[in-house]
């Protein structure tokens, strides 16, 4: 395989391919053509014959030996992909991710196969039109009149969020509370995607994250979204008394800011100088901020 990915990588794609055919004389006993008859061929020299046409990308012979392998055995296809996802190369992960999506129901894949797709999809980097392609996949899933697995909804959510698809991944967390009200994590998303998307919805967010806190009264991730909305509200007041428990408490760089926004706002100044040193610049370059966290830090 590294011999045929330098060829190509050189654009030598007539050395590449012929590296490719070979390997598959020699693996397969026999010369590769559109033609030949690939079902007495072994799914395992299918499969890394895949790869080996995907790294030359060969569409003919990367088609092929796939429909190959999915007509033999689904779970082997699943299971190639799954490995393929994680590959070094960003082109094998690119085309896992393509026959995975274009696949989907061959495949048969249950709750924990979605999961960990959407994990995979979540952490490695892959080629934005895969990722909008996934997107669009799951967005026709939820059109589906078919119950979604609870397990598959959380992922879905988690994997939309990360993508930055809010609109699909609010709609997600919408329906996790529909089936679990009590569910703190999706109704805290819930608060942070509504006044992310606008602060008109401050209000509509502040439901949201106090039914949270009321599950979870001393957790500092949603005391930092609450507070967060009640400064949107002009609630000074209740804002730097939630963020302060929030920022004590640790766990999210942000609380501090807020909690120093809350207090300049109430007008008290003295406060929040003490409280200004706890600002972690250099945590919160690792961390999404609101326009108006960005143009409060700009002003320290």
């Amino acid at each position: 395989m590294v011999r045929a990915l330098w060829h190509q990588a050189k654009d030598q794609k007539e050395l590449a391919r012929q590296v490719v055919l070979d390997w598959f004389s020699q693996a397969a006993k026999v010369d590769y053509s559109p033609s030949v008859e690939l079902n007495a061929i072994s799914d395992e020299t299918l499969t890394f014959a895949n790869a080996l046409f995907e790294v030359i990308e060969d569409k003919e012979g990367s088609d092929r030996t796939f429909d190959a392998i999915l007509d033999h055995n689904p779970q082997i296809a699943k299971t190639y992909l799954n490995t393929l996802l994680r590959h070094d190369i960003s082109r094998l992960r690119n085309a896992a991710l393509r026959r995975t999506i274009n696949s989907i129901d061959e495949l048969n894949f249950t709750p924990i196969d979605m999961s960990v797709l959407l994990g995979v999809a979540s952490t490695l980097q892959f080629d934005q039109e895969k990722v909008d392609a996934l997107v669009g996949m799951l967005k026709k899933k939820l059109d589906e009149p078919q119950e979604i697995d609870m397990l598959v909804l959380v992922s879905m959510g988690d994997f939309l969020l990360s993508k930055r698809a809010t609109p699909e991944a609010l709609a997600v967390y919408k329906r996790i509370v529909e089936k679990d009200p009590k569910n703190p994590t999706a109704l805290n998303n819930i608060a942070n995607i509504l006044i992310e998307t606008s602060p008109d919805n401050a209000q509509e967010a502040l439901g949201y994250i106090e039914r949270a806190v009321a599950i979870l009264p001393n957790n500092a991730v949603l005391l930092d979204t609450q507070g967060t909305v009640l400064i949107m509200l002009k609630r000074y007041e209740e804002a730097a008394q939630a963020l302060s428990v929030a920022t004590k408490a640790g766990g999210d760089p942000r609380s501090a800011l807020h909690w120093y926004i809350a207090l300049i706002n109430a007008g008290k100044t003295q406060e929040a100088e003490k409280v200004k040193p706890m600002i972690d610049r250099k945590s919160l370059r690792d961390v999404y901020l609101l326009p108006e966290d960005k143009a409060a830090l700009e002003k320290l």
